[in-house]
């Protein structure tokens, strides 16, 4: 993905930097806050198409020779999870998951000719933080730490959904998650823009919603010693890329 990403980008800033013009565009600073609009790829994961919120703070400098600007900002995007049951992760065993996301990024931003309209395109540095609660949707064998007459260990059988799935923190790689933004601006008057922004942001795997002592499962060798594995197999295989559409306002100071 991240080859996929820095390709389109580099190819998106080339054209942007062959758009000639006399004009330049203003410096200095700006702040947006915008809605965001889940799509598929976040909304399998937080159950929620319309809540959150984005914010960020940026300063915009001009291209030399181009009508072009970069723009640098620093952001945090926030989306709450509602309780529900997931088709892939943890079937038919509610839970919520929370995202919130750190962010940097650099954009490249040129006017639609002669009009208000502005087209941007840019990449960003992520760093995830996740909140999980609800319980394991697995079914694991462990061993209880007693053994038997026979010397042999005891295994207990727990169903899916009875073991808690509580787990929380910073998502590993710290702005090490590659995004790719895609946006149109409409300027409204010399201060105020409105803004409607497609991110795509790597996140990791499933595996990241599951605590780690509900990835284990326990066997009995026959030396009666306790074999521990991991859910390779069902855990970890999905990639989590979250999307969504995001819909507010710049303003320049």
């Amino acid at each position: 993905m991240r080859k996929q990403l820095i390709s389109s980008f580099v190819g998106l800033l080339l054209i942007g930097m062959g758009s000639q013009a006399s004009a330049q565009q203003e410096r200095g600073w700006q702040g947006g806050i915008a809605l965001p609009h889940a799509m598929q790829t976040l909304e399998q994961w937080t159950n929620q198409p319309l809540w959150g919120i984005c914010l960020d703070g940026a300063y915009q400098l001009p291209i030399s020779e181009s009508k072009a600007s970069i723009r640098l900002s620093a952001g945090l995007n926030v989306f709450p999870g509602k309780e529900g049951s997931f088709s892939y992760f943890a079937p038919f065993v509610p839970r919520t998951i929370d995202l919130t996301g750190l962010q940097i990024s650099g954009d490249i931003v040129y006017p639609v000719g002669a009009t208000s309209f502005s087209v941007l395109t840019g990449v960003s540095l992520n760093t995830w933080f996740k909140s999980v609660s609800g319980k394991s949707g697995f079914a694991q064998t462990l061993w209880d730490g007693t053994k038997n007459e026979a010397g042999r260990p005891n295994l207990v059988v727990h169903p899916a959904g009875t073991r808690d799935n509580s787990v929380s923190g910073m998502v590993d790689n710290v702005f090490g998650k590659f995004g790719l933004r895609f946006g149109l601006e409409y300027a409204l008057n010399e201060k105020i823009i409105l803004v409607a922004m497609l991110q795509v942001v790597e996140l990791g795997t499933d595996g990241e919603f599951l605590a780690k002592e509900n990835k284990r499962t326990d066997t009995v060798n026959a030396d009666n010693e306790v074999v521990t594995s991991y859910l390779t197999d069902f855990v970890g295989k999905k990639t989590v890329n979250p999307s969504w559409i995001q819909f507010g306002v710049r303003y320049k100071f």
